[in-house]
């Protein structure tokens, strides 16, 4: 669960990776890419954010909240 401020693409992506720290004991050798399917429980987008420069691509927050991703997708 937990929230990603900030994310190029997501108020219209309909797949999202996510790379996050399952090992840390590894360090750089510790990180799982997650592919998200946006159309599934547990994922939530933010408003689009407004910005001063770069419009050409949207941005807002992704919330995480229960979700469960398959095993084929890491």
């Amino acid at each position: 669960n937990g929230t990603k401020s900030w994310v190029t693409s997501a108020p219209y992506a309909d797949y999202i990776v996510v790379f996050t720290m399952t090992q840390p004991e590894l360090q750089h050798k510790g990180v799982t890419a997650f592919i998200i399917e946006t159309d599934k429980p547990g994922f939530k987008r933010g408003k689009k954010e407004p910005k001063l420069g770069i419009r050409a691509s949207a941005t807002s927050e992704i919330y995480f909240e229960d979700y469960l991703c398959p095993v084929e997708n890491r």
